[in-house]
């Protein structure tokens, strides 16, 4: 062969390996445990692995990723209920979170409404090859879990890089190779080949030891916190990896809050029902083993260990920007600007500025106390404008109206936002204040469809044709809430729901400081994009309202 062809050749592989994604970060993931299967009892959670440089070509095989891919999420359940029985799955990190196969695309709020839409349309398109007949709505179907888990749950990412950019590729390669040669059958058996147990056989292919069982705390069983836990330890030890973690907090809205995931002796020193009667059993021998166990080697807290190594997750993924995807960039300079266009908020822009900090500031992933203080209080000012009585009136007429009632026992199956509250805090003066201002009750049971391009919208209340109220609805998605169509009434509504729920979540359940700058910036948008006269259009299409227009004058609806 000519020299000449030769270099070309060349020229074109190294091009093509250029062109691969220099990322192949591997990691164990966990999520919180829901009110389906065995969790209930054991507050387990599940354990998944998240694989940047590979991809989902379809739930079944894996490719590797092409530029610009976020990667993938897989993972073993007892039972998708796929027209087989596979044994795992993948698919696309977006999907996986948000429930969208456009990444970037972030979620706004959350219901059972949102969350079934969401499915429905992930099983019709990406699922599609392995979920078209057999597949079922039985709660213990774990296709489900598969499309929007952040809707119902929290979730840790524990995260590292290849040991040098040469074996990246190869590290990919070989994760590919080993998901899609060996048989696909479901062998799920709870003790001994468990979700856990695939992570810690996927994960320590490519880092040997990295992950194993806690034999003292879960009873020689193979747990997901025992998946992460161990794979921590040794990441800390391994520095040339550059360990990191992510967190994907739950989606404010409707949604039963989850618990937290616990190893074995943690679940039963914090759980009066196991503990009591393990303490009046045989010289409290078994009680005093679990107290032993958990405080010598089982103690393992998962946000601290987060907030140890946090990461951005727009950091993290940062992908490309596209026409389609709505990319707020945070800035003084762009906040004050779109505060500025609106009439009312005139004398709100100069006091009250919207992102206060510094760039460095803005750095820290998780925020400090006095950040968020800042962020309350230019929120109150916002939600007490006469523009945004307005609209929470119409909504709920005689108060702003909340999505549910608000507690602060924190305990498992509570609403979203029940879960999340710090006890003893409503003496704070923002606080209470802030608590009157959550999402509508007409929220909760609005409909949801998906449009074209996979994104969802929320109608309140479609007035019919037996009035003259037009059909409203909102975008439920950073990609589609300021689009054409969706009414600003509504969306400002929603915004202020999301905002006043990141402001008085507990750390555990709260987005990260640059996940909040975006939906700050979002809010104020949207409070930008109000009407002259707010709340006329929400009365309107109020059900009381509408039922009085459709009645016959003069008679009660």
């Amino acid at each position: 062969m000519p020299f000449r062809c030769r270099f070309s050749l060349g020229l074109l592989a190294l091009c093509a390996l250029a062109a691969v994604p220099a990322r192949a970060d591997i990691g164990v993931a966990l999520a919180d445990p829901t009110t389906i299967g065995v969790s209930e009892w054991t507050h387990a959670g599940h354990s998944l692995v998240y694989l940047s440089g590979v991809c989902a070509d379809t739930p079944v095989h894996a490719r590797l990723c092409a530029p610009g891919e976020q990667g993938s999420i897989v993972t073993m359940y007892p039972d998708f209920h796929e027209d087989q029985p596979y044994s795992w799955n993948i698919v696309p990190l977006s999907l996986y979170l948000e429930g969208s196969l456009v990444p970037g695309e972030r979620l706004l709020y959350a219901s059972h409404n949102v969350k079934r839409a969401l499915e429905q349309h992930g099983r019709a398109t990406f699922l599609r090859p392995v979920c078209n007949h057999a597949c079922t709505d039985q709660p213990h179907s774990y296709w489900h879990d598969l499309v929007g888990s952040t809707i119902d749950r929290d979730l840790f990412f524990f995260v590292v890089h290849s040991a040098s950019s040469s074996d990246e590729l190869a590290q990919d390669q070989a994760i590919v190779d080993r998901l899609n040669d060996a048989p696909n059958r479901n062998q799920y058996r709870t003790l001994t080949n468990n979700c856990s147990d695939f992570t810690r056989g996927l994960v320590n292919s490519v880092f040997p030891h990295s992950v194993h069982r806690d034999v003292l705390n879960d009873l020689a069983m193979m747990s997901p916190k025992a998946a992460v836990h161990s794979f921590t330890t040794w990441a800390v030890r391994h520095p040339g990896l550059d360990f990191y973690t992510l967190h994907f907090a739950q989606q404010p809205g409707d949604m039963p809050r989850t618990g937290v995931a616990r190893s074995g002796t943690e679940d039963g020193f914090h759980m009066k029902k196991y503990l009591i009667p393990a303490a009046l059993i045989g010289d409290h021998e078994v009680a005093g083993s679990f107290f032993v166990a958990y405080y010598c080697t089982g103690r393992f807290s998962l946000y601290k260990q987060y907030a140890r190594h946090a990461v951005a997750s727009t950091e993290a993924f940062a992908p490309e920007p596209t026409q389609a995807s709505f990319k707020p960039q945070p800035g003084p300079l762009t906040s004050n600007l779109i505060l500025a266009s609106h009439p009312a908020a005139r004398d709100l822009a100069p006091a009250h500025p919207t992102l206060p900090d510094t760039q460095t500031e803005t750095a820290n992933v998780l925020g400090n106390s006095a950040q968020w203080a800042r962020y309350r209080q230019q929120f109150l000012a916002m939600a007490s404008s006469p523009e945004a009585q307005a609209i929470l009136s119409a909504f709920e007429p005689g108060s702003a109206g909340t999505s549910s009632v608000v507690t602060n026992t924190g305990e498992p199956g509570e609403p979203a936002l029940a879960g999340s509250l710090r006890p003893g805090r409503e003496a704070h003066p923002h606080r209470a204040a802030i608590r009157k201002v959550l999402f509508p009750t007409a929220f909760a049971q609005a409909a949801v469809s998906i449009d074209s391009q996979g994104l969802p919208w929320l109608a309140p209340g479609d007035a019919g044709p037996a009035t003259s109220v037009p059909f409203r609805k909102v975008g439920l998605s950073s990609a589609n809430i300021l689009a054409p169509g969706s009414d600003p009434e509504l969306a400002f509504t929603l915004m202020l729901g999301r905002v006043s729920y990141a402001l008085l979540a507990r750390d555990h359940f709260r987005e990260t400081m640059p996940e909040f700058q975006q939906d700050w910036v979002l809010l104020q948008q949207c409070f930008a994009a109000l009407p002259t006269h707010p709340g006329l259009n929400v009365a309107a299409a109020t059900p009381a309202t509408r039922a009085t227009q459709s009645s016959p004058a003069g008679q009660a609806p």
